[in-house]
């Protein structure tokens, strides 16, 4: 097959990795039985020893500093984090310890200007609508 490549051209290039996964690499068996000149790569082919990195090292000193030294938390981060990631975060990261309940409904502020709002936006159109006063108004 060797013979049949080398008879199909006037020039043949054979070529092969010099190195393998950092071990000096040999041309095959098949090439090296050619009694031939070999030549080196031209440089222009060369891949540099070491290219120019890709990015840039520098100091920022815009990062605000970690105000607690030891994170602490352990398992119940974990268990937090099952229950809800923001929580977890909350209190292992932003050191939140407290939390409120969550409840259903309007609270009675809520509820109360929500009704006001209903009844001086309706206007006349309810009859009751004239009874309505803001609880927050002063006479």
């Amino acid at each position: 097959m060797t013979r049949r490549v080398l008879a199909s051209a006037p020039e043949v290039h054979f070529s092969y990795a010099r190195q393998s996964e950092g071990v000096e690499a040999r041309p095959s068996r098949l090439v090296a039985q050619i009694p031939v000149l070999v030549q080196p790569l031209p440089a222009e082919l060369i891949a540099n020893a070491f290219p120019d990195p890709l990015t840039i090292a520098f100091d920022d000193a815009t990062q605000l500093p970690y105000p607690l030294r030891e994170v602490s938390g352990g398992a119940t981060v974990l268990t937090t984090q099952s229950q809800c990631p923001f929580k977890a975060f909350a209190t292992a990261r932003l050191d939140a310890k407290k939390w409120d309940a969550a409840e259903a409904g309007l609270t009675a502020s809520n509820a109360d200007n929500f009704f006001t709002t209903c009844c001086t936006q309706s206007g006349p159109a309810l009859p009751m609508a004239s009874a309505c006063t803001p609880t927050w108004s002063r006479s």
